[in-house]
């Protein structure tokens, strides 16, 4: 069972927290504010009250061995320097979270094994979905490649795999099929889409918004 530290718990770091639990890790949430850590207190396996800016306070938390630590407070300049500590202190490995670029690169000098822009990264799939209401979530690749999740529209269902594959754009992808809690990868030209199955795609941002709308019926 891996062992977690979360450091911030605001809705960002809450929800993460609460959601690493209930995959069966343990969490340990560390926040300044007594009334989120008591809120907490039942989510969690630990939570604690304490300044993670005070390299003493996070020494004696003993966080050393912990699989990995995030990084999740709002302010600039506490999130830099508790990510130093937790990398002065030999965690492992340390993810943190970023406002911005700038905010970023300066958590990867420190010593951030991984930096999180979760603002940008939401902003990005909301553009995604504004612009092709087709498409219920996009994942950036590069600049201009991502991975699209589409639902079948209802002129696709009872389609076969075969006869979508004829109507993909040369450059989109069907990586998989995803019919309620089952995947499927490579399936059979005769497989059959059902309503609410949904599209795994991958390819280039434009191609991926021209296919979306030209499923619109």
């Amino acid at each position: 069972m891996a062992e977690y530290i979360v450091i911030g718990l605001g809705i960002f770091g809450r929800a993460l927290a609460v959601e690493i639990q209930a995959m069966g890790n343990e969490v340990i949430g560390v926040d300044s504010d007594r009334e989120v850590v008591q809120e907490m207190s039942g989510h969690i396996r630990q939570a604690i009250e304490a300044d993670a800016t005070s390299e003493d306070t996070m020494r004696e938390l003993g966080i050393r061995d912990v699989d990995a630590a995030i990084v999740a407070v709002g302010s600039t300049e506490d999130s830099i320097m508790i990510t130093l500590i937790l990398k002065k202190l030999r965690v492992s490995y340390v993810i943190s979270k970023a406002g911005n670029d700038l905010h970023g690169e300066i958590l990867r000098l420190v010593g951030a094994d991984r930096v999180l822009y979760p603002e940008k990264e939401t902003a990005i799939r909301l553009a995604h979905g504004i612009a092709v209401p087709e498409i219920v979530d996009y994942l950036s690749i590069t600049y201009e490649m991502g991975i699209a999740k589409l639902e079948v529209p209802r002129h696709l269902v009872g389609k076969t795999y075969g006869e979508l594959q004829e109507d993909l754009r040369a450059d989109v992808r069907l990586i998989a099929i995803v019919r309620r809690d089952r995947v499927i990868y490579g399936a059979s030209v005769a497989e059959k889409l059902l309503a609410g199955d949904v599209l795994l795609l991958a390819g280039k941002d434009k191609d991926l918004r021209d296919f979306g709308r030209s499923t619109e019926a």
